[in-house]
């Protein structure tokens, strides 16, 4: 690509200046060489922000995958303390049951409500009982006491395993 009438050169990105001539063409000559190598710089500075930007950009969306592969990650770990606690909870119900149940002398398959283990005396004394006060699901979840013998279970997460 030619630049300029005095033969600037471009050939892929490599200038040329052809000089010679009469010493009147030479000084226009050396002037459009110099602009050329500004024209060049400048577009080689525009160059190197484009890839900087690109590479930022890059940056970015790999910024962008670890936040998220943290934030399920994060949550993942959270659902699984929930459902633990969730067992947990369960545990506590079940073991409450059979404690009522024996001290009751409650056969397998009786029906066990949440003030036979919150007050089992029906004292209006909630909390005197096998539990304190009724377990909440961690996962927003309700536990359903189930019969004796049959484990308790949760609207989110299932069974007592």
């Amino acid at each position: 690509m030619r630049h300029t009438v005095c033969g600037t050169i471009c050939i892929n990105l490599a200038c040329v200046v052809i000089l010679g001539g009469c010493r009147s063409h030479n000084a226009e000559a050396e002037a459009a060489k110099m602009r050329h190598e500004a024209e060049h710089a400048a577009l080689d500075a525009k160059q190197k922000m484009g890839e900087a930007d690109r590479l930022q950009a890059k940056a970015d969306k790999v910024k962008e995958t670890a936040s998220s592969s943290e934030g399920t990650a994060k949550s993942n770990t959270d659902a699984q303390s929930a459902a633990a606690k969730c067992q947990e909870n369960m545990s506590r119900i079940d073991g409450a049951k059979e404690q009522w149940a024996l001290e009751y002398k409650k056969p397998n398959g009786s029906t066990v409500t949440w003030q036979n283990l919150l007050d089992p005396e029906n004292s209006s004394n909630s909390g005197t009982g096998y539990l304190k006060k009724e377990p909440s699901c961690p996962g927003g979840g309700t536990y359903s006491i189930s019969a004796i013998g049959t484990n308790p279970e949760c609207s989110v997460h299932g069974k007592l395993r």
